[in-house]
């Protein structure tokens, strides 16, 4: 028992830096924004709104 005891304060700091973790990402999905909209979930690229058919058959002018 004698020889596990320098080991207790690095495995109570894991679990310590484990626990917060843990906290952190379950809190986080209950006071993070929940702002759901088409605009949020709509494709971007470079500015241009991809619904149209592009100029070319299918690329987007950069």
């Amino acid at each position: 028992m004698d020889q596990m005891n320098p080991y207790i304060p690095f495995v109570a700091l894991l679990a310590l830096a484990g626990l917060f973790m843990c906290v952190a990402v379950v809190l986080s999905s209950f006071v993070g924004p929940r702002r759901k909209n088409k605009e949020k979930y709509s494709s971007y690229e470079c500015g241009i709104d991809p619904t149209p058919t592009p100029v070319g058959g299918g690329r987007f002018p950069v």
